[in-house]
């Protein structure tokens, strides 16, 4: 990894990573035909065997080049492009009498980042504006016969584009508050799984298109302080379900923690804290074939103490 001031104020950007990987896996047993469970000759569960060696072996080059401007000595921009990359493997997903061989995934990153600070240091304020396109991409597909369980698929081309912004400003010599925005949108751009499912067109799953915070820290020198944020998710599709469908969508939520302590020294501060202060009723994932769900997380609320050695 390298930079080089070439001229005043003027940086290009330059790295890389070479890589080797090995993944291989010894399946040898056997497994439940949950295609035909029961052997109609004798009424016993129906196994098959399964005996594979497998091994898959990649060389990768992963670069990165960009170019770094100071536009003031509080300001900067980058501009950035690199590849990254995500090993391949193999897989016997429950229900399966055949190995699953999934491909390499490979992205590339392009990235605008501004960084910069106001107010004689007391205001930061940053954004990135990136776009990622993904060859291969690895993504989880929920089965239907075996409810929890997954199949990992390749999606063909997919992108992804967005924009982040975050804010830290020192208010007072007491009163810090912050901020956070993402603008997110995502989108196969081909590909068809082995159930028939055509991704063309198709957004990401747990890919909400905004998410945000706003929240605030108070400490009084007297050892007493205060904190809280506000979190904002909006609606996105579940992991494993590709279809876009209604079925699949989980609605927005916003959740609020809050924290009131006391530092009783360097070492040893207790606090009380509220997890979903307010008791937000949202969910994380759905299964629609099985009318299965996961809960975020309920109020919770507690007492903690830290100490530092």
């Amino acid at each position: 990894d390298a930079r080089y001031a070439f001229v005043d104020r003027w940086s290009l950007i330059a790295g890389g990573r070479l890589l080797r990987d090995e993944v291989s896996a010894r399946l040898d047993g056997r497994v439940l035909n949950f295609a035909n469970p029961i052997d109609p000759a004798t009424g016993a569960p129906n196994y098959s065997p399964l005996n594979e060696d497998t091994s898959v072996t990649n060389t990768e080059f992963l670069p990165k080049a960009g170019i770094a401007h100071e536009l003031t000595p509080n300001q900067n921009v980058a501009l950035t492009a690199s590849r990254g990359y995500r090993a391949g493997f193999s897989e016997v997903p429950a229900g399966f009498t055949q190995v699953n061989e999934v491909e390499p995934e490979s992205l590339w990153a392009y990235e605008l980042a501004y960084r910069s600070r106001w107010l004689a240091g007391r205001l930061d304020f940053n954004a990135n504006l990136f776009y990622y396109d993904y060859s291969d991409q690895q993504i989880p597909v929920l089965l239907d016969d075996f409810p929890g369980q997954s199949v990992t698929a390749n999606a063909g081309e997919s992108r992804s584009y967005g924009v982040e912004f975050d804010t830290r400003w020192l208010a007072t010599p007491e009163l810090e508050v912050f901020t956070t925005l993402g603008v997110l949108d995502t989108k196969f751009k081909d590909g068809t799984l082995n159930d028939g499912t055509v991704l063309d067109g198709n957004e990401f799953p747990e890919s909400p298109s905004v998410t945000a915070t706003v929240g605030a820290h108070w400490r009084h020198a007297s050892g007493f302080f205060a904190a809280g944020d506000v979190s904002y998710t909006d609606d996105f599709y579940t992991s494993g379900v590709l279809d876009n469908d209604d079925a699949s969508e989980l609605d927005s939520f916003t959740v609020v923690n809050a924290r009131v302590g006391y530092t009783v020294s360097p070492a040893l501060t207790v606090s009380l804290f509220a997890k979903n202060l307010l008791g937000e009723d949202y969910l994380t994932s759905i299964q629609p074939a099985n009318e299965l769900a996961t809960v975020g997380d309920a109020r919770r609320i507690g007492v903690q103490l830290e100490g530092r050695f």
